[in-house]
């Protein structure tokens, strides 16, 4: 009875701890919600009152396209969308709106366009997921609606240990032949896969995977030397230390940059809000925009 009532109070724990993360998480997504709504309610009531000048406005800054003379900074965010990673893509759907807003006003008092920088998102998981999950990918933008809509369509799913992060650096590979990729900013939880688990875990279905769009994907080293070669970096945050070693090591080669990002605590959103701001800025107008960064949006958590 002593071991049951044990084994509970710690499933109990963990249960509740995880609630509330869940809880404080989606309390901001309320918050962003509801600036949303209001501002559809604002809509509104200029086409009851007949403001077509105030409705112009509004449909501008909502279609609002790049400019297409811009030489922007190029930024994708590779995060890991296996089961494990619940909080973090929740945290990645409800921290869009915040991020965006925060480096377009920062831009803003630096002088500096807000159409300077665009953003792909990328999840990754493993052979266990057919080809369309095991790398999903969104369009290029610095639009938040865009990637909002994307995080909704990504659920987390899969995992066999080590992490297929080799298809996602076959990934920025691939892109990197026409597009002048700035950074990558690499979340997860796991290493990637060494060449036995490639070999294991492809094996059961190896024709599968052998007439996919993956079949060129290399063991991860491999697809890193590439990415060396081009001079991208890769900052590597690991949500979990049995990827430190690792990840420390990928930014170390590509000169990036490395640290724990701790999305398992109810500081998890403002953390990676301010992960991705600041990247985004130091790519795209410096480190006097990341220094302003920090003086409009000063940390809470510790």
């Amino acid at each position: 009875m002593r071991n049951n009532g044990t084994i509970y109070d710690g499933l109990n724990e963990k249960r509740n701890k995880y609630n509330q993360i869940k809880n404080d998480n989606e309390s901001g997504h309320v918050k962003q919600s509801k600036a949303l709504h209001d501002s559809s309610v604002e809509f509104q009531s200029f086409l009851q009152n007949n403001n077509i000048q105030g409705a112009k406005v509004f449909l501008h800054e909502l279609n609002k396209g790049l400019s297409i003379d811009i030489g922007n900074s190029k930024t994708v965010v590779l995060m890991d969308a296996t089961g494990s990673m619940s909080h973090l893509l929740q945290n990645a759907k409800n921290t869009v709106k915040v991020m965006f807003s925060r480096v377009c006003a920062v831009l803003s008092k630096k002088g500096v366009s807000s159409e300077c920088f665009q953003l792909q998102y990328c999840v990754y998981r493993n052979y266990s997921s057919n080809e369309d999950k095991i790398l999903q990918v969104s369009p290029w933008t610095n639009k938040p609606d865009i990637l909002e809509r994307f995080m909704e369509n990504v659920r987390p799913e899969g995992g066999q240990g080590n992490e297929a992060i080799e298809v996602g650096l076959w990934h920025i590979n691939k892109i990197s032949q026409n597009d002048k990729i700035s950074q990558v900013i690499l979340i997860g939880d796991c290493p990637p896969n060494t060449i036995d688990n490639i070999a294991e875990k492809r094996g059961a279905r190896s024709s599968y995977w052998n007439s996919s769009k993956f079949s060129s994907v290399e063991y991860y080293e491999r697809e890193l030397a590439k990415i060396i070669s081009k001079q991208i970096p890769i900052n590597a945050f690991y949500v979990d230390n049995c990827a430190k070693v690792k990840f420390e090591e990928i930014a170390r080669l590509t000169k990036g940059q490395s640290g724990f990002l701790d999305i398992n605590s109810s500081s998890g959103a403002d953390r990676l809000t301010d992960l991705v701001s600041t990247e985004v800025l130091r790519k795209s107008a410096g480190e006097d925009a990341v220094k302003l960064y920090r003086e409009m949006y000063p940390r809470s958590y510790t």
